[in-house]
């Protein structure tokens, strides 16, 4: 709230008041300009001034076109987010329209597209690449339209590989270390199963990892497989052929058990 935007006896303005006091300001330099229009979007102030809606506004009551508008309204939104405490304090609005008062709205346009850093840099009387040349305030305050215009094209099109390149390698660190984890998770396991190991078996116990592991697979395997042959049911009228094939499975196994039973007779009370 500005200091015109009181009463003198310290009262707020009515809508109409408010609406009125910043109309006039539409006329003036392009920040001021900028943030009464976005004001008066933003509040609806339009309709105190007899307009239906906020594009009636502009194309009746302002001097600047739609597309200047919300250009006006996209230059102040992009100060105010990058520098507010310059547009907050008293006389800010004023004070940029000074530092810009060679620039049209179509230029503060181009230079609103630079990123932060750069802008702030700008701002803050540094020079910025943009393009294939480096620019100050002064500089960007002769340089014309067209060629502006061409080199922020370049600017953005450099700022959108760089953005791209960014991507990607914050996606491929994201997946290393996806992995990373995943094989911190498995030897976490891994040192879970050892340790187990060792109050089950003694020191040393770890050793036995793999061929529990195996020990579990076969014994998986010979549940499975016993099931399957209870699951078939062989009959007499079944098939000699089929028969014979279950009966050649089942020797098998059994031949299994007897050189397991003899390999490991030591171990077996």
């Amino acid at each position: 709230m500005t200091k015109m935007e009181k009463h003198k006896d310290g009262q707020l303005p009515t809508r109409l008041e408010l609406a009125v006091h910043l109309h006039q300001q539409v006329i003036l330099g392009v920040f001021v300009t900028a943030q009464a229009i976005k004001r008066i979007r933003d509040e609806q102030l339009y309709k105190e001034l007899g307009c239906d809606s906020f594009r009636e506004y502009i194309e009746t009551m302002t001097p600047v076109s739609r597309s200047q508008a919300y250009l006006c309204i996209k230059v102040i939104e992009r100060f105010d987010r990058l520098i507010p405490q310059k547009l907050q304090k008293n006389n800010g609005v004023q004070l940029l329209d000074n530092q810009f008062q060679d620039f049209a709205i179509w230029k503060l346009g181009e230079i609103a597209n630079l990123n932060d850093p750069d802008l702030k840099e700008l701002l803050d009387g540094g020079r910025v690449k943009v393009g294939d040349r480096d620019f100050d305030l002064e500089s960007l305050a002769s340089v014309k339209q067209v060629e502006l215009q061409e080199t922020m094209k370049k600017y953005k099109r450099d700022h959108r590989a760089l953005t791209a390149k960014l991507d990607e390698t914050n996606k491929k660190l994201e997946s290393e270390n996806k992995a990373k984890d995943k094989k911190i998770d498995e030897l976490k396991k891994l040192l879970e199963d050892y340790k187990e190991l060792e109050y089950r078996f003694g020191p040393g116990g770890w050793k036995l990892s793999d061929r529990r592991h195996m020990l579990e697979l076969i014994r998986a395997a010979l549940y499975t497989a016993n099931g399957l042959v209870v699951k078939m049911d062989i009959k007499e009228d079944d098939p000699a052929e089929f028969r014979e094939q279950v009966l050649e499975f089942v020797r098998y196994i059994d031949m299994i058990h007897k050189n397991l039973a003899n390999k490991y007779s030591g171990l077996i009370s």
